[in-house]
């Protein structure tokens, strides 16, 4: 038996990175008299609740989550202000033929380009003579010495991916106009010591309702030395 009127009580609040809140609210009640989810501000949307039983009371739980704009901790942080962003950084193997000094790599270990296969015939030793497989003079070491070169196909490259993320009541109309084409220019603080060329892919986002408020995270591929190619991905490039 519960005597009185059980009140409801914040027993917690927080607030993430770009500033969606959540709020947990807590009233005890007896078993069969769920109580009513508690009026919020009219704002805030109830996304859960949760029943427990502790020491023979029971309590209802409600889960809240809206944008926070109380002017009190972090506040909702859009596409011109959130500082939520970050690079992860990786390798993606690509064909030898993608080598910049491909034509050396040839010359100097005495390779020869399969045409019907497509795979680099490489000897397993290198020759000071032209022929016995090689189809240049070797000067990659002496008579005998095995060639490092012997069956590889492919090398690897640095690529990565830049995510900015920030939140909005409303998607925005253009959100996905960009997908599938060279950025030009990224939000955030991308990489920019970036050499032999390379650029930027806009991805598709990634997008996730939480109470009135959308998550978005943008995401951009880092491209090989040269870039993406512009004829293929470049927006209307060909026109």
């Amino acid at each position: 038996m519960i005597y009185g009127t059980p009140q409801v009580h914040l027993v917690d609040e927080s607030t993430n990175r770009i500033g969606v809140r959540t709020r947990v609210f807590s009233q005890m009640f007896e078993f069969g008299k769920e109580p009513k989810p508690p009026q919020e501000d009219g704002k805030a949307k109830l996304v859960g609740s949760q029943i427990r039983k502790r020491g023979g009371i029971y309590f209802m739980t409600w889960f809240y989550e809206d944008g926070n704009k109380s002017g009190v901790g972090v506040e909702l942080q859009d596409r011109k202000n959130s500082t939520d962003y970050d690079f992860t950084g990786g390798f993606a193997e690509v064909s030898l033929k993608l080598h910049k000094d491909y034509s050396k790599l040839l010359e100097k270990y005495q390779g020869v380009p399969d045409v019907d296969g497509g795979d680099i015939l490489w000897p397993a030793t290198l020759s000071k003579e032209s022929g016995g497989g090689g189809a240049f003079p070797g000067n990659g070491g002496t008579d005998g010495d095995i060639n490092p070169m012997f069956g590889y196909q492919s090398k690897f490259r640095m690529e990565g991916n830049y995510r900015f993320r920030y939140a909005v009541v409303e998607l925005p109309g253009a959100l996905f106009d960009g997908v599938d084409y060279i950025a030009d220019k990224l939000p955030g603080k991308p990489p920019t010591d970036l050499k032999d060329g390379r650029n930027w892919l806009m991805a598709a986002p990634n997008l996730k309702h939480l109470g009135n408020v959308w998550d978005v995270t943008e995401n951009y591929w880092l491209s090989g030395p040269g870039g993406w190619p512009k004829p293929i991905y470049q927006k209307d490039f060909l026109k």
